[in-house]
């Protein structure tokens, strides 16, 4: 992988979520943490524990201020959880990648609003992978000028023989 984000977007059924799973088992190897998203995750505290707990099975060391911050009375996504978890993920040194599978089902602001943050601060040897049905509120028109978000579109994406461009 070459960018933060590469985008995995295609309608219903068209083999996405099979595709980045024969990408996982291929190239991937145990380099790849995985969330599986439901509507219910569109509370930012469980969005985020989530991710943090998916990271942790590639990389345990990670997230430990993060996952304190995310168990507290008051939780400081912007102030302390994402800064933390990225300086953890500045320290791996070995290239690793977050799939966010489903990613249209997630429709709160914060979430989106908070992941834009992480996309634009994570590491070079972390990339992210969303797969969705829509193009996310997310900054991709920014991403795009600065070179961090080729796209794979339905066009690309229609055979899981083809590999996403740049992912």
């Amino acid at each position: 992988m070459q960018a933060k984000l590469c985008l995995v977007a295609a309608p219903a059924g068209s083999g996405k979520t099979t595709l980045l799973a024969q990408w996982r088992a291929v190239a991937g190897g145990g380099r790849v943490a995985w969330v599986s998203l439901e509507e219910a995750d569109n509370d930012p505290t469980r969005f985020w524990s989530y991710l943090v707990a998916a990271l942790r099975t590639v990389e345990p060391g990670v997230g430990t201020v993060a996952l304190e911050a995310l168990g507290g009375p008051s939780v400081e996504l912007e102030r302390v959880v994402v800064p933390s978890l990225v300086n953890d993920l500045a320290t791996v040194g070995a290239p690793l990648a977050l799939v966010l599978d489903d990613y249209h089902l997630i429709t709160d602001a914060i979430c989106h609003q908070t992941l834009g943050l992480f996309l634009d601060h994570l590491p070079a040897e972390v990339h992210v992978v969303l797969s969705t049905r829509l193009d996310p509120p997310l900054p991709l028109a920014r991403m795009r000028a600065r070179g961090s978000w080729p796209s794979c579109g339905w066009a690309s994406c229609s055979s899981p023989a083809r590999r996403p461009p740049s992912c």
